[in-house]
Parts: C-alpha cells; structure tokens; sequence
C-alpha cells in the first residue's frame, strides 16, 4: 500500500470554526470531514455503466415523471430503427 500524503490548508478561522462545530456535530476531526467531503464531491472512478448512472444521479437534473420520460425514450428508440 502506498504511504500516506499530506495536505496543508490554510483558511479563516471563522471558516475553521464553522468546519470544526460540524465535525464535532458529527462526531469526526476536521481532517475526516475534509476527506469525507472531498470523496463525495470527486469520488473515485468506477468502471462500467453503474459508475455512470451514480455520477449522472448526483447531478440532480430536473427529470420528467416516467411516463412521460419512457415515451420519449421510446420515441428516439424507434426513430433510430426506422
């Protein structure tokens, strides 16, 4: 396993206190919550559509109910066929 880095991080100490009453809210260190936060917002790369539709997910694009959302699949599917 490769060793492990560190990351300096300068900011305001407003912005530290802020970070810090979150951690403790949550019952973590700061440096946790940080790569906690960094994880959800730059996940690691997944290989293969699963990995895709998670990514595509936490966009939360506005999407049409599925009725309509499979009609318009439908629609392209066999405009392709044609």
């Amino acid at each position: 396993m490769a060793k492990s880095k560190s990351v300096h991080l300068w900011m305001e100490p407003a912005d530290y206190r802020r970070y810090e009453a979150i951690a403790k809210s949550r019952g973590v260190s700061v440096a946790e919550l940080m790569r906690r936060t960094l994880e959800e917002r730059f996940p690691k790369q997944k290989a293969g559509a699963a990995a895709a539709a998670q990514v595509i997910n936490r966009m939360n694009l506005p999407l049409p109910e599925w009725d309509e959302l499979r009609r318009e699949i439908i629609g392209r599917r066999d405009d392709v066929v044609r």
